[in-house]
């Protein structure tokens, strides 16, 4: 079983297991469901554009499908940005190779964008899954160029502290950018959900 943080789990049913007890600790715990709803606004005013940054292929549904959603509905111009293919996930088949998973979770992820947001842009960096890191100034370089003047752009990234080396170099990047363009930037958790207490 991993420890808080750990990005490696060796046991698929040890993950479901892991990730059961901990949701029950979330929504058992007296905060869940407090924090205000999150609005669509940079200093007072209307947003015209969200840009959620995804380390992986499903990063972006599953920390911010629903905002991506709410976004394409108020008519917000909706970009995802993909740093990796995902193509070296540990929970992959062991007779998968890296580029036949890349196109499956590319494939996926185009699915669930066009569910969530049609009329998207799609945003692919090409960084080597599990090495953003050692690529974090030049997406940090990218976003900043793609959001330009941000004063009227919401920014969704990884939490920074999210205990995955992919999902926290994201989460770096994007505030860099984020700060130097002006925008409002937002993060959200993956790993943490699972692997830390909510008092962490």
């Amino acid at each position: 079983m991993p420890s808080p943080g750990s990005d490696v789990v060796d046991d698929v049913g040890d993950a479901h297991a892991i990730g059961r007890s901990a949701a029950s600790q979330w929504l058992d715990h007296p905060s869940y469901g407090a924090t205000r709803r999150l609005d669509l606004t940079h200093r007072e005013r209307a947003c015209s554009r969200l840009v959620v940054v995804a380390a992986h292929p499903d990063d972006e549904s599953l920390g911010a499908g629903g905002l991506i959603a709410t976004a394409a509905a108020a008519e917000l111009s909706v970009y995802v940005v993909l740093l990796t293919a995902g193509e070296a996930s540990p929970f992959a088949s062991p007779t998968s190779t890296r580029h036949a998973l890349a196109t499956l979770r590319l494939a996926e992820m185009e699915n669930a964008l066009a569910r969530l947001a049609p009329e998207n842009y799609l945003v692919f960096l090409g960084a080597p899954d599990g090495e953003v890191t050692t690529a974090e100034d030049q997406v940090a370089a990218s976003l900043t160029e793609l959001l330009g003047d941000g004063r009227r752009t919401l920014v969704a990234a990884p939490w920074r502290h999210d205990g995955h080396p992919d999902h926290d170099a994201a989460g770096r990047a994007a505030a860099t950018a984020a700060r130097a363009s002006g925008a409002r930037l937002v993060e959200y958790p993956l790993l943490a959900w699972t692997y830390r207490s909510p008092d962490e």
